[in-house]
Formats: C-alpha cells, sequence, structure tokens
C-alpha cells in the first residue's frame, strides 16, 4: 500500500486538479481512496457535485488529530491513498507528510510558486529529521505551456542546482484539466464534443502515474535493503 500527500503552501497551483487526475488514471487498475484534508473540501464539493468514480472513494478529514487513524485505516483497505492537503505548518501536514511514501509539491512555473515550494522543501525535511526517516517528494510542475518559457527553464535551473527532485513529467495547461472542476468528470467521463484536449490530458495523466508509481517501487525497494 503507498501513500501519497499533495502539499502546496500557494492556493491555485492546481494541487486538487493533480490529485483527481492522479487518482483517475491509476483506479483503472488499482483502488484508490482521496483523504480531502484541505480545510476548504474542494475533492469533497467535487464528489457532491457528481464526482463519481469506480475504485475511488473520498472522504475528508474533519479533525486534524483523526488523520492519522484515517490513514491507518485506508492503508489496510485501499492499494493507494492521496493526501490532499492545505499545504501550511500545520499538524495536519505535519501527520501527513510522516505517513507519506512520496509528498509531490505541485507548482506553477512562476518565481512566486518556486519560493512558495522551498518553504513546503524545508517543511519536509524538518519533518523526516524529526522522524528520523527519508520522505521522499518532488516538486510537480503544472499548468505548463507547450513551449518552454525562460522562467521555466530558469526554475529548472534552479531546482537543479539546490538538489531539489522534481517530476520529469509535467502537467501541462490545457482546457481539460479545468474541467475537471467544471464538470465534476474525469476525463474518461468527459464528452469531447464539451471539452477540448481530453485525449492529449489523458496521455499527460498517464505518464504521471507512471512516473509517481515508479518513484515509489524504487523507494520501497531502496528501504526494504
Amino acid at each position: 500500500m503507498y501513500v501519497i500527500s499533495m502539499t502546496s503552501p500557494k492556493g491555485g497551483a492546481g494541487k486538487s486538479t493533480a490529485t483527481i487526475s492522479l487518482a483517475g488514471a491509476i483506479s483503472k487498475k488499482a483502488t484508490v481512496c482521496i483523504i480531502d484534508a484541505d480545510p476548504n473540501f474542494p475533492i469533497d464539493r467535487w464528489k457532491e457535485m457528481g464526482g463519481n468514480v469506480e475504485n475511488i472513494t473520498i472522504t475528508k478529514n474533519i479533525d486534524e488529530h483523526d488523520l492519522v487513524d484515517q490513514i491507518e485505516d485506508a492503508r489496510k483497505k485501499f492499494k493507494f491513498v492521496i493526501i490532499d492537503l492545505e499545504g501550511s505548518a500545520n499538524l495536519r501536514t505535519a501527520y501527513a507528510v510522516a505517513y507519506s511514501d512520496l509528498v509531490l509539491i505541485p507548482t506553477q512555473p512562476s518565481t512566486l510558486d518556486a519560493d512558495q515550494a522551498a518553504k513546503a522543501v524545508r517543511l519536509i525535511k524538518a519533518e523526516s529529521k524529526k522522524m528520523g526517516k527519508h520522505i521522499p517528494y518532488r516538486v510537480l510542475f503544472t499548468r505548463i505551456p507547450n513551449y518552454k518559457t525562460r522562467t521555466y527553464k530558469h526554475l529548472e535551473d534552479q531546482l537543479d542546482s539546490a538538489n531539489i527532485p522534481y517530476m520529469k513529467t509535467h502537467i501541462r495547461d490545457l482546457e481539460a484539466f479545468r474541467a475537471i472542476f467544471s464538470f465534476s468528470q474525469t476525463f474518461d467521463q468527459m464528452d469531447e464534443k464539451q471539452v477540448p484536449n481530453i485525449k492529449a490530458a489523458q496521455k499527460n495523466t498517464l505518464e504521471f502515474a507512471k512516473e509517481v508509481i515508479t518513484i515509489l517501487k524504487t523507494e520501497r525497494t531502496k528501504k526494504e535493503k
């Protein structure tokens, strides 16, 4: 069983969209539980507005002190647990990070977002030190245009210089990703006549999910040695 946390100190980074996209791709072959631990409960609202996918169970965390029990319970029942977090340095984030096999930090290609992502990295490292264990993490670039901007390339160089790992697969800036919340649907449920770029978004998300699973398996192998 694997636990993945999505955290971003900055709103609008595409955190909840990435969560649903990833869960949708993984659910084709495995069971997934999404724990909505963002106090705004965007994914729970998505479910209430009609979001319903086979193999995906969505639950929300009301009391941060119950989060560890929720994670442990979900790990026993589902192959994958994805936690959607607010991202600030609070108990929810600390608990989720401590129990995660991988932490993803969605970040748009801007200096402001990169600065906020650095805060999340510091939080993860602090929790890793406190727990006395390695907690894998990756920055996830979101809303990336088809061309590589100077800012985008500069941010990659900055991460490389700081030895901060990032996902090689980036979430592209496609209308289909925005439609996830507009229609409360995953790509498989959307109508191609209403939403453009569905196939491109499906391919992008599948590549994202494959990279995530590869990282998880690699990290677990290292841990078991």
